[in-house]
């Protein structure tokens, strides 16, 4: 299972407004000047974002400013979006590029038709991808009380 711990901002009677934490572990590592991990946290992941969900059943009336939870997803789920945001759109252009190419080759006629089919493919498999997350409204995943005491948390 994947779980992030998340901060609580606030909460409204069926909304929990919650923001990441950034994660302070990197500075006390010896393998930081060469890690990866520390270059995409200090390019993009150095920013908290708010988030909003549906308050869950369990946690109304347990949760306040300040509380830590925890957003726990099953591995399965997160493969299956992992394959629909980004594998899905390579495969798709790759498909339209390979029906671009049968048909330049077929009618013998230059290589723009293949260049504007993989973009179509790829852009038009996005608005795809784009559309089906709006239909999956619901969380695919639980909202917990998170076990980590307060005080030992890993904010800056």
């Amino acid at each position: 299972m994947a779980s992030e711990a998340l901060t609580v901002i606030d909460t409204d009677a069926d909304t929990l407004h919650v923001s990441t934490r950034q994660q302070s572990w990197c500075k006390n590592c010896h393998a930081q000047p060469g890690c990866g991990m520390q270059l995409l946290h200090s390019a993009s992941f150095n920013k908290q974002e708010t988030l909003e969900f549906p308050m869950p059943v369990s946690l109304q009336g347990k949760v306040g400013k300040g509380d830590l939870v925890e957003f726990i997803m099953q591995d399965r789920q997160l493969m299956l979006l992992a394959f629909q945001h980004y594998l899905l759109p390579l495969i798709c252009m790759l498909a339209a590029t390979l029906l671009a190419t049968a048909i330049t080759d077929a009618l013998n006629i230059g290589e723009f038709l293949v260049i504007l089919s993989a973009f179509s493919g790829l852009f038009l498999s996005l608005f795809w991808v784009r559309q089906l997350s709006k239909l999956h409204t619901g969380i695919p995943a639980r909202i917990v009380l998170s076990s980590i005491p307060k005080s030992s948390s890993m904010e800056n």
